[in-house]
This record gives structure tokens, sequence and C-alpha cells, in this order.
């Protein structure tokens, strides 16, 4: 609601009043010297201070069952349905320490990630803390322990880097994972190459079996030549001795 800037009548007290009457008739009342006139009373009436922002005159039982607030008192609260919000993932953090290392500033949004290429390899340097400088602790996992590292020797000189701690108790079980899972490769590219030469043997026999069997065929052939020959042959010898009989 807006204020009302407009000026309203106003209308005189009436202790105000009573007390302009008893100085007129104390003036009056007086018996030593001439009457005097009657003093003028200032027909402008006298305008209450009042301030910007007054009480509510109302007792305040009368507007706390109002329907503006029993309205608002009967909307239910849009927060009701709250859920605690998930962790943040600590490879966000070690992902936005890499991306400012590489010279980039800004947020990185939930859709387009940067996409950096991770240094994979897995070893034991025995100079660790000589081409490192370790820093806080950014997150751990099942096996190990991530920290932010700046790196003091080769190309990275001078960047902040990730780096992965393995304890050697679980370093033990990581290197007899990586170990078994190289044999297995080389098991598997073995057995790749011994079914190619397999498969090279069976697609050379199945060429000397199909050559077999045309020769298979070209001589039945002949054989069949050779037996129509010999029943002709026959059929004559047959003739002539019919002949030298009669």
């Amino acid at each position: 609601m807006g204020l009302c800037y407009g000026k309203s009548a106003v209308v005189q007290e009436p202790a105000v009043a009573e007390e302009n009457n008893k100085v007129d008739g104390a003036a009056v009342g007086r018996g030593d010297g001439p009457p005097a006139s009657p003093a003028k009373v200032s027909r402008t009436p006298k305008q209450l201070k009042l301030s910007l922002y007054l009480p509510s005159p109302l007792p305040p039982s009368s507007y706390k069952g109002s329907l503006a607030n029993s309205s608002v008192a009967s909307t239910p609260a849009r927060g009701g349905f709250k859920r605690p919000f998930l962790p943040p993932s600590p490879a966000k953090h070690i992902r936005a320490l890499l991306a400012r290392s590489h010279g980039s500033v800004k947020s990185i949004s939930e859709g387009g990630e940067p996409d950096l290429g991770l240094d994979k390899s897995f070893g034991y340097s025995r100079h660790f803390a000589a081409k490192y400088d370790l820093g806080r602790e950014v997150g751990r996992d099942h096996f190990g322990f991530t920290y932010a590292a700046k790196c003091k020797k080769g190309e990275l000189k001078g960047k902040d880097v990730a780096v992965k701690v393995i304890p050697k108790a679980k370093a033990a079980l990581e290197e007899i994972l990586y170990q078994f899972e190289e044999k297995l490769q080389a098991e598997r590219e073995k057995v790749a190459r011994k079914q190619e030469k397999l498969q090279a043997q069976l697609q050379a026999q199945h060429a000397a079996l199909e050559e077999n069997q045309s020769l298979l065929r070209e001589t039945q052939e002949e054989v069949k030549g050779i037996h129509t020959k010999f029943e002709e042959t026959n059929a004559l010898l047959r003739a002539v001795l019919k002949l030298q009989k009669d």
C-alpha cells in the first residue's frame, strides 16, 4: 500500500480548546485597569505532527486472525522435500587444479569438462622426493592417496600436478595384479598366434584336399573310360568266337 501525501482536515483537539478558553477567561476576569480588548484568538488551527509510521490503533488480537495472515500461514513451505547434497568428487578438484596449472582459470562445468592427458605410468621411483614436492592431500581411494604436488624436474618443472601414493602393503597387491594382467595379455597373444597358425594350416590342408578330390574325379573318369573300352573289346572277342564256331 502506498502512503497518502494529500492534506487531511485538521481537527483541533479538545484539550487545546480548553486551554484557550481558560486563557481568555483569566484575561477578562482581571479588575485592574481598563478592560482590554479581547485577545485575538488565532483561527488558524494547529496541525498535529504525526509520524509516517504509526502503530495500528487496533489490538493485536484483532488482525492476527485476518485473511491475509491466515493465507500466508496456511501456505505450505516450498522447501519441504529437501535431500542432502552428495559430497563433491575429489577428481573434480584434481582436474580443476590441473586446469589452472595449464592456464585455464574458468570453472569446470558438469557438461564440458576439459580432457587433459594423464600420465598413467606405474612404477616405484627411488628418487620420488627429489622429483616431486608433496603438498596437501586432495583425495583417497581403496589403494592409496592422492596429493597435490609441484614437479621439480622434467617437462612439468614448476607446474602443479596430482600424484598418487600407494603404501607398500597395498602396492604388493597392485604389483601382483599388474603382473597378472601382463601375463594374461601375453598368454592371449600366444593363443592368438597359435590360432592363426592352425587356421593357416587348415586352409592349406583344405586346398590340398580339394586338389586331391579333383585328381580323384579325373582318375574315376579314366577308369570309366578304360572300363568302356574293356567292354567293347570283350564284345568284339565274343563276336569273333561266334563266327569261328559257325
